[in-house]
């Protein structure tokens, strides 16, 4: 009776099967196994099979642990569990944690502080909320970190920051509410600096205005470089325009990352005039890349999706290739 009444929580749910609402049975759930049990070891003690049936009890207990510790080692790294302990509000506070430790202002969107209680819990007070379509108060000279929806206009928070800035837009974790059909991008974490002095001329020069000013590339583990490029545009950008990153094998192309900076939510087009953005894009290598690392090397440019023709480069610093420029690989020497 106790189970059936405490199963309607969950059997109503809009989202059912939901664990939280079936909490109530756990003080009685476990009497009926137990039941089970006790009557199945009692049915060989009564036959004289005692010893029988002390180590068929004992051997399905075994087996049981085993069965529960699989079932809580795929429990705890599957990405399911996370999103219905919204690891990534526990994700978020982390990050404005270390920011707010670093000395940076931190800025965080109202819906995230209303949808996830565990971010004010774990931050107290230390962050400012930014209202829905409203604009940080970031103060002039100082360090900065936003978390915005991505799915909203953002730009507006974008735009109150001071200008001339160093910028990266970065996708958060993904998240799943009850109701959504599919996992998405639960945040986006923007990183304002007071923008460095530019010494000496671009890396390269394109067409449409946009400039690479420099760029990296490093080795992440055996299967992954990371590259991290540095843009400034002088002039408002096409909707149409985006990147192009190519891994080439002896020539050929193998891995191909394009798309927007920010994870495809901060594209050219948003950019601000004179702002320095930084892309960062992780490579994964193909799986013969221990030995073909020599090889191994990295295009990028500028291509129009509607025609899918490249940016023409006026100039570079590094080789170019079909309007692509050959930036090479961890070893090689950039900016």
């Amino acid at each position: 009776l106790w189970i059936g009444v405490m199963l309607l929580p969950t059997i109503l749910a809009e989202d059912t099967p939901h664990f939280l609402r079936a909490v109530g049975i756990l003080p009685v759930v476990m009497i009926a196994p137990a039941v089970g049990l006790g009557a199945f070891a009692n049915w060989l003690t009564a036959r004289s099979w005692r010893g029988l049936g002390m180590s068929v009890t004992a051997a399905l207990i075994v087996v049981a642990g085993v069965f529960t510790i699989r079932d809580y080692s795929r429990y705890a790294v599957d990405p399911e569990t996370g999103y219905a302990f919204e690891a990534a509000g526990t994700q978020l506070a982390m990050e404005a944690q270390s920011a707010g430790s670093a000395g940076k202002q931190v800025f965080i969107a109202d819906r995230f502080i209303r949808d996830w209680t565990s971010v004010s819990f774990l931050l107290g007070g230390s962050y400012q909320t930014i209202p829905d379509g409203g604009q940080p108060d970031v103060q002039r000279g100082s360090s900065a970190v936003l978390f915005l929806w991505p799915y909203d206009d953002f730009t507006r928070a974008m735009d109150a920051l001071p200008a001339p800035a160093q910028l990266q837009v970065a996708a958060g974790p993904r998240a799943r509410g009850d109701l959504d059909p599919q996992p998405h991008v639960a945040y986006l974490v923007v990183q304002a600096e007071p923008q460095p002095e530019v010494s000496g001329g671009p890396e390269a020069q394109f067409e449409n205005g946009l400039r690479l000013l420099g760029h990296s590339i490093e080795v992440v583990d055996d299967r992954h470089w990371r590259l991290r490029t540095l843009w400034q545009a002088n002039t408002p950008q096409s909707v149409d325009e985006t990147f192009f990153v190519h891994l080439l094998l002896a020539g050929k192309l193998v891995v191909s990352v394009d798309g927007d900076t920010g994870g495809g939510f901060y594209p050219a087009h948003l950019w601000r005039a004179g702002d320095v953005i930084i892309d960062e894009r992780m490579i994964e290598l193909p799986s013969a890349a221990p030995a073909d690392a020599p090889k191994l090397l990295i295009e990028m440019g500028v291509y129009r999706r509607s025609t899918n023709q490249r940016v023409p480069v006026l100039q570079s610093a590094q080789p170019v290739i079909d309007q692509a420029i050959l930036l090479g690989g961890p070893s090689a020497v950039g900016p």
